[in-house]
């Protein structure tokens, strides 16, 4: 694919520098770039070149936008595409069921920033909720189910079964599908919409309405009509099938855990682990640096909402702290019916 750049601008903190040419070494603002994303190389088609792209961390905080009346909502699609397509660690998603479009980044004012330039750069001000954060589902043993879809209507009906496993994977392989059901028994046509429908019933979330992740989902065999069955048959009954293995599959809701990193002085140390404690954090290490104490732990995301205001009133203001994603743990029961029951009340939890 070909660019065409009309300026090239040499920065120099905040003024720039019209040059007819980049070097090694240039930080440099381009005019007229219409594809290029974060990510991509730009290279003399004389000389391709692709450098290794970046691996971005998955968001772990989501707030949602609704536009101040419908005629904004078109807009503010588009726009949170525009912020997305420049910042690939912000992922937008849109429910169609409850007009909600999701931004999800990688902690409070990450959103903060984003939702502020959709105010100065596009004009929109959508209602905004509270940092939600980004929950999981898994499954914790192997679940074989049988999904049916039967309807008769006038002329054609529709007929579709699908029996399937589903297992623990890997943590960090999300959703792996494959076909072990012999051809004569599913014929190879119904098998890509049967994965669509595993697939798009595990991103809608099952118990929770979380995205599930890190299972492997096994297609064993099922029924088809020589006459009353289609490839969408094929797809709602894999995925009635995979929310009826997932149940049976002990389900469980994983959570965002951080590393953490305090600086704090000597006399507010212990008051910052105590309170780190509470947080179902855990400390790993302990280091001194000049006059401060660097803190080095780690704390699920659902309890560092709010920190920096925390840790200033714990330290008079002089402690300060960075959070960096680390993986995704199983949330204690206790926590997981709480968080179960709010998005049950919030009607987030989908029920067929």
């Amino acid at each position: 694919m070909e660019e065409r750049v009309g300026r090239i601008y040499r920065m120099h903190a905040n003024r720039r520098e019209q040059v007819d040419h980049m070097a090694a070494s240039d930080v440099v603002a381009l005019v007229g770039v219409k594809s290029a994303i974060t990510g991509d190389t730009l290279c003399d088609p004389a000389h391709p070149i692709a450098l290794e792209t970046f691996k971005f961390p998955e968001p772990v905080i989501a707030v949602a936008l609704t536009a101040a009346s419908s005629e904004e909502q078109e807009k503010l699609r588009q726009a949170v595409a525009r912020l997305c397509a420049e910042d690939p660690t912000l992922v937008s998603r849109f429910d169609p069921e409850t007009g909600e479009e999701t931004l999800a980044g990688m902690g409070e004012l990450h959103l903060e920033i984003a939702v502020d330039r959709l105010r100065t750069e596009f004009g929109i001000v959508p209602r905004v909720s509270p940092p939600q954060v980004s929950y999981r589902e898994t499954v914790r043993r192997a679940a074989e189910a049988t999904g049916t879809y039967k309807k008769q209507t006038g002329g054609h009906g529709h007929f579709a079964e699908v029996r399937l496993r589903v297992e623990p994977a890997e943590r960090g392989e999300g959703v792996v599908f494959e076909n072990e059901a012999s051809p004569s028994e599913f014929p190879t046509d119904f098998v890509r919409p049967t994965e669509l429908g595993v697939r798009d019933a595990l991103e809608k979330g099952v118990i929770a309405g979380y995205p599930v992740t890190d299972v492997r989902v096994t297609l064993l065999g099922g029924k088809f009509h020589e006459v009353d069955s289609a490839a969408m048959d094929f797809q709602i009954a894999g995925s009635i099938a995979v929310r009826q293995a997932v149940r049976r599959a002990a389900p469980a809701l994983l959570e965002p855990v951080m590393h953490i990193g305090i600086n704090v002085g000597e006399e507010h140390l212990g008051a910052v682990v105590a309170d780190l404690g509470r947080r179902r954090g855990s400390v790993s290490g302990m280091h001194v640096r000049g006059g401060m104490r660097n803190v080095d732990g780690e704390v699920p995301l659902a309890e560092a909402r709010g920190y920096a205001t925390d840790l200033r009133s714990l330290t008079q203001g002089r402690g300060t702290f960075t959070l960096e994603f680390r993986r995704y743990d199983p949330v204690p029961d206790e926590i997981a019916e709480q968080v179960i029951k709010q998005r049950r009340e919030e009607g987030k939890i989908r029920t067929r």
